[in-house]
């Protein structure tokens, strides 16, 4: 089981029998959510402009998926670049504390919590 037809090609060209190689699709779906689907209104919403870079953390909001290197990097990247907006999408023990570190620091992020089905589909 591989993530991407990229990895399929690498472990083909490795010698790994095609026959046995399967993608197992558990990634973001690209045709659901693809740039052409951007919402300008939504990123007005979050932003108060469409035209900064989003960037998107989507997962479990704890410390073990290292948010203290995100935070940092939001923090260190937005003192030299003030056109980029960090959106934070999930839920999970680490969000108030996280919000607060963004709030001491004057910095806005977006969280939109725990998202799922069709409402996840009109968030992008």
């Amino acid at each position: 089981m591989c993530p991407s037809p990229s990895t399929s090609k690498t472990l083909i060209d490795h010698r790994f029998p095609e026959e046995k190689i399967r993608i197992w699709h558990r990634g973001v779906d690209t045709q659901l959510f693809s740039p052409d689907k951007r919402r300008k209104e939504l990123r007005e919403a979050w932003m108060g402009s469409a035209d900064k870079v989003v960037l998107l953390y989507v997962g479990r909001v704890s410390w073990e998926k290292n948010l203290k290197a995100l935070s940092q990097a939001y923090i260190n990247l937005h003192g030299r670049m003030e056109d980029v907006h960090l959106v934070i999408t999930g839920d999970g023990p680490a969000r108030t504390e996280l919000e607060a570190i963004f709030s001491n620091e004057k910095l806005r992020v977006t969280f939109t919590g725990y998202l799922e089905g069709n409402i996840l589909l009109r968030s992008h």
